[in-house]
C-alpha cells in the first residue's frame, strides 16, 4: 500500500471536507491498485495531516515503473483547494526485468575452402532488458589465422528490448592446397548485461571437399581431352588438307 497525505494550511477554524479519487495512468486501477474514492474530514481547528492509503496489487511479472493519481475536489466547509490538488503516484516494480543469455545457433559450420567467408549466428535469449555486449575472437585449430583464414575481433551490441540475432563473418583463405578438412574455433567472452549461454564456442571446418556453394565435388571422375588426343586430330586434319590441294 501508499499513504498520501492532505494538509490544512492557512487556517483551522470551522469542519472542513474534501473529496478524492484515484485516477488511472499507466497504473491502471484493478490491475496495479485498487482504485478508490472518499472525502477527509478536519475538525474544527483540526490541522493534523490525514492519510489515504491506496492498496497496491503485486504480481510476480517483470514490469517498468508505472503511475497514478490522486485527485482532491469539492472542498466544503469555508476551505478551498490548494495548489497542491493533485498527487502522482508512482509504483517501482520490484521483480527485475531479465536481460537475457547470448550464445551461438547452430555452434557449428562448414564452408569450403575457396568460400570466400563463414557467417555466424549469435542470438539473445530468455530476456531482453538493456544494452548488451559480447566480445568474440577467432582461435587457430587445426586451420591456422593468417593462413587458412583472416584473424578476427570484435564486439556484438544488442540494442535493449530487440531480439533480433547479431552475426561474425569470418574470411577464409584459399591456399591452393589440398589440406584435408581443417577446423578453428570462434569464441565468445566479457558479455555486459547479459549472461553467456551454453553455446560460447563455434566450431568451424574449411573443407576441401565441398564446392564454393557448400556442395560437394563429383567422385566419379573428370572428362577432358588430353594434349596429344588433340595433336593427332590437328594433323590428320592438316594432312586431308594438304591432299585435296594437290
Amino acid at each position: 500500500f501508499v499513504d498520501v497525505l492532505v494538509t490544512r494550511t492557512s487556517g483551522d477554524t470551522g469542519i472542513v471536507t474534501v473529496e478524492y479519487q484515484t485516477v488511472s495512468g499507466t497504473a491502471i486501477g484493478g490491475e496495479d491498485y485498487v482504485s478508490d474514492s472518499g472525502r477527509v474530514t478536519f475538525a474544527d481547528g483540526d490541522v493534523a495531516s490525514k492519510t489515504i492509503q491506496i492498496v497496491l496489487i503485486n504480481d510476480s511479472a517483470a514490469e517498468p515503473d508505472k503511475s497514478f493519481t490522486l485527485l482532491l475536489s469539492n472542498a466544503a466547509g469555508g476551505a478551498d483547494l490548494g495548489t497542491a490538488d493533485t498527487a502522482t503516484v508512482t509504483i517501482t516494480d520490484s521483480d527485475v526485468l531479465p536481460a537475457g543469455s547470448l550464445q551461438y545457433n547452430p555452434a557449428s559450420y562448414s564452408v569450403a575452402r575457396n568460400g570466400d567467408s563463414v557467417t555466424l549466428i549469435v542470438e539473445r535469449t530468455d530476456g531482453t532488458a538493456g544494452e548488451a555486449t559480447v566480445d568474440y575472437l577467432t582461435l587457430s585449430g587445426t586451420a591456422i589465422g593468417g593462413q587458412d583464414f583472416v584473424v578476427t575481433t570484435g564486439t556484438l551490441t544488442f540494442a535493449d528490448g530487440s531480439t533480433s540475432s547479431q552475426s561474425i563473418t569470418v574470411e577464409v583463405l584459399d591456399d591452393a592446397t589440398a589440406d584435408g578438412d581443417e577446423t578453428f574455433t570462434i569464441q565468445l567472452s566479457n558479455a555486459q548485461v547479459a549472461d553467456m549461454g551454453a553455446a560460447t564456442l563455434a566450431t568451424v571446418t574449411i573443407s576441401d571437399t565441398l564446392d564454393s556453394d557448400g556442395g560437394g565435388g563429383s567422385s566419379n571422375g573428370l572428362f577432358s581431352f588430353s594434349w596429344i588426343t588433340v595433336g593427332l586430330v590437328l594433323i590428320g586434319l592438316f594432312g586431308r588438307v594438304v591432299r585435296k590441294t594437290r
